[in-house]
């Protein structure tokens, strides 16, 4: 989870809802703009290590915005605060539902706009919503990522579709389910390495290297953890980087290399 170097909401979305401040005096009514710039302040604080004021600044933003760059911005703080290490169940449990309205909302707005590509990506965060609200709620969250890849497929978002499928994979691996994971794991790959998605293309390769190893293919985890490892580095993802270094050593000493919760 977010560390000092890893945010609790990533570039990418603050950048995404700075472009719409931008636009704010065409596109958005004086009431919009206002939410949009609390927002971006929200961001910040959070990534200082105050995500919990940041959650307090966010709230009237979740209840008033109908834009989807700002509704994907405090689904990523409500969600990541919600499955954090050491969260309490109550406050994981509301987290959760918050960030699954939010994602239901941003679902909503996009299915409004044709050839939207927030709509494949809101499908995914409420099947992660469902995945992590525990096994009663996964056929709906594999019904939610099943949605994704075809929202993204229509459009022909390939760089959507890849991880739409690793998305998948992931669920399915975590759920017992390695031997359907494996082909998802695969075929993201190929797409992502196809169009340069190289840290999409690490992950995957991350996550090949996680079934190798389940199934005690050591040398074969080994091959696609340091792979990914060096990717991992050369973009500057240390977090990612400094994890498979760890697996790939417990890997050698013959150790479970399980991600510690």
């Amino acid at each position: 989870m977010p560390t000092d170097t890893h945010p609790w909401i990533d570039a990418e979305a603050i950048d995404s809802v700075a472009e719409q401040l931008a636009l704010a005096p065409v596109v958005h009514a004086e009431a919009e703009r206002a939410l949009l710039a609390l927002a971006i302040r929200a961001a910040e604080v959070a990534n200082s290590g105050q995500p919990d004021e940041a959650r307090r600044m966010l709230e009237p933003v979740c209840e008033g915005s109908a834009t989807s760059a700002v509704l994907f911005l405090c689904f990523q703080l409500w969600f990541r605060t919600a499955v954090a290490p050491g969260t309490l169940a109550t406050e994981r449990a509301e987290r959760l539902r918050v960030a699954g309205r939010v994602a239901t909302r941003r679902i909503m707005l996009a299915e409004r706009a044709v050839g939207s590509r927030d709509l494949g990506r809101a499908h995914t965060n409420l099947a992660l919503v469902r995945h992590y609200q525990g096994p009663d709620h996964h056929a709906e969250a594999e019904r939610h990522y099943l949605r994704a890849i075809e929202c993204d497929a229509a459009i022909g978002h390939q760089p959507g579709l890849a991880r739409d499928i690793g998305n998948l994979g992931n669920f399915y691996e975590e759920t017992g389910r390695p031997d359907e994971a494996e082909p998802l794991y695969l075929r993201a790959l190929s797409l992502a390495r196809a169009h340069g998605l190289r840290k999409v293309a690490a992950g995957q390769l991350a996550n090949l290297g996680d079934v190798a190893h389940g199934r005690g293919e050591f040398a074969r985890a080994a091959e696609c953890w340091r792979e990914a490892m060096e990717i991992f580095r050369t973009l500057g993802e240390n977090n990612q980087a400094t994890e498979l270094s760890r697996k790939l050593r417990q890997n050698d000493a013959g150790e479970p290399a399980a991600t510690p919760p």
